[in-house]
């Protein structure tokens, strides 16, 4: 499990996830003012044949105050996201992030998404 006290959402993508701190990020509040934390828990790994080494998963993740599902897939996406900045290919590092970002019911506060990651072979 994950936690979150604060969550910023990213608003520019000038960089790749390694550089990502020097894009614009805004940070979410909520009506009141005060910080939007976000909770990520880990659900099922999937098992897929392949011939590449990689890693999927399911998570859910529950925010503590309604987002968008702009808002959501900026935040989880700036926290799962992950890429190689090395100067040559074939490195193994591990690159990839969320994907399938659905919301979960009606109040805006619940998402599930899947992260795939593989190596840089």
């Amino acid at each position: 499990m994950e936690i979150y006290s604060e969550v910023s959402a990213r608003r520019t993508f000038r960089y790749n996830a390694d550089w990502s701190h020097a894009d614009e990020w805004e940070e979410l509040t909520d009506k009141r003012g005060s910080n939007i934390g976000l909770k990520i828990i880990n659900g099922s790994e999937l098992v897929e044949d392949d011939i590449c080494e990689h890693s999927a998963q399911w998570h859910y993740a529950t925010f503590t105050a309604p987002v968008t599902l702009k808002d959501a897939r900026a935040v989880i996406h700036g926290i799962k996201s992950q890429s190689c900045s090395c100067e040559h290919d074939c490195c193994g590092c591990w690159f990839g992030g969320a994907h399938e970002i659905k919301q979960k019911g009606r109040n805006g506060r619940k998402f599930i998404f899947q992260t795939i990651y593989s190596r840089n072979y």
